[in-house]
């Protein structure tokens, strides 16, 4: 299966409809507080105290050859953090995990895709250890994922005020169901609320099919909001609306992760920006400026090369393309998984996985206290000195001799 593929709705049902059949609600019909899920103990939850959602170390592996039973890596220790009010994005090409590691946040990864190890601490407690009854009083009101392809997820039968009128039900009670959905959708930029209520998805554009399943997410008024490129198949007008809409449901209380492939979407809205490659974080970026400064802070070739192959950068000129495929699940080797289409690569790249690299040098992997974070301005290549910002040309320089 495709990555691209792992966030549709199995059986043509809506998405947000089977994540609400499995929901656990008490008698009232709301979902369960969050407060009653048990958290880690001390020794298992090193430097949480800020951090709302943790991720250590994750690792998700899927079927390689099914009658043989072998399985292969999808996700390979991806790590990071998220503390409240704060916005992170996972860039990269399809296929390279993004998708996954959000899917596993909330135990959602298809049937054969499972997590073989690390943590996911939200607010204090393991997701990982929890229990299906459990891990579903999070989704919604704690973890919500707004879905790629919002007419797939959006129930194709019923209105959109209808759906946003269930999912406030579900996680805040009957009181003025009807008066709060319609200023949720005010809030969305929909110029008639009144109107759009009685809207289903096939009668919405693309860009007001994405803000009714952003208002049917934020219904859940959650802790961490995911969303899974957001600006997908949308036009620039439309898809600037909707960055701008996201950047307006900042809360102080609620932190955002941005899964996309398209890096200057963005740098407009997140304050730190992780790309993934062949199942890894290959390069933390620290998004600083008006309008941000990606070229100049990016220092992996595959980051340099997405932003090279971005549209419009010189008008009339021919748009830079990336060579080969990155490699497959099952075939990474020990090696630099980048190594086969870099432009720069060298002997040790073939042989050796580079760790992690900062503007002072090599740097542990789990450097101590705040780790986990990332670290905006680390990258995963022998190719670049970090003391001066500039490429190693010579090959003795980068086997380190």
């Amino acid at each position: 299966m495709h990555e691209a593929d792992y966030g549709r709705p199995p059986g043509g049902v809506p998405l947000l409809e089977v994540i609400a059949r499995r929901s656990s609600c008490s008698e009232n019909g709301r979902i369960d507080d969050l407060d009653t899920l048990a958290p880690m103990n001390e020794a298992e939850s090193p430097g949480r105290d800020q951090e709302l959602l943790e991720v250590r170390e994750l690792r998700i592996s899927g079927p390689l050859d099914e009658a043989a039973g072998t399985r292969a890596l999808l996700v390979d220790s991806v790590s990071f953090a998220l503390e409240p009010g704060e916005t992170l994005a996972l860039v990269g090409e399809s296929g390279s995990g993004k998708t996954l590691t959000a899917l596993a946040l909330l135990g959602l990864l298809p049937a054969g895709v499972r997590v073989e190890g690390g943590s996911v601490a939200f607010r204090g407690v393991e997701l990982l250890r929890l229990g299906t009854r459990e891990l579903q009083r999070v989704r919604g009101s704690g973890i919500a994922m707004m879905f790629q392809e919002a007419a797939s997820a959006l129930d194709p039968l019923l209105g959109i005020g209808r759906q946003v009128c269930d999912a406030l039900r579900r996680h805040g009670g009957e009181e003025r169901v009807r008066e709060r959905a319609l200023s949720l959708l005010r809030e969305l930029d929909f110029d008639d609320p009144e109107h759009a209520f009685s809207l289903r998805p096939h009668e919405l554009s693309g860009g007001m099919a994405q803000r009714a399943l952003l208002a049917v997410t934020l219904a859940c008024d959650p802790k961490v909001l995911i969303c899974d490129e957001p600006t997908r198949a949308l036009d620039a007008p439309t898809a600037a609306s909707v960055l701008e809409i996201l950047r307006d449901a900042r809360r102080p209380h609620r932190s955002q992760l941005l899964i996309s492939h398209d890096l200057d979407a963005v740098a407009r809205v997140a304050q730190r920006i992780a790309v993934m490659h062949a199942g890894q974080i290959v390069e933390w970026l620290e998004v600083g400026g008006s309008p941000p400064d990606l070229e100049g802070r990016a220092r992996h070739p595959y980051t340099r090369a997405l932003l090279a192959a971005r549209p419009g950068r010189s008008p009339g000129a021919r748009l830079s393309t990336l060579d080969g495929e990155p490699p497959r699940p099952g075939a990474f080797g020990s090696a630099c998984r980048f190594a086969p289409r870099c432009p720069h690569v060298h002997a040790r790249c073939e042989t050796e996985a580079p760790g992690w690299f900062g503007p002072d040098g090599p740097l542990p992997d789990e450097p101590p206290g705040g780790a986990f974070r990332g670290g905006a301005g680390r990258w995963r290549c022998f190719g670049w000195d970090g003391a001066s910002g500039d490429r190693v040309t010579r090959c003795e320089e980068i086997a380190g001799v």
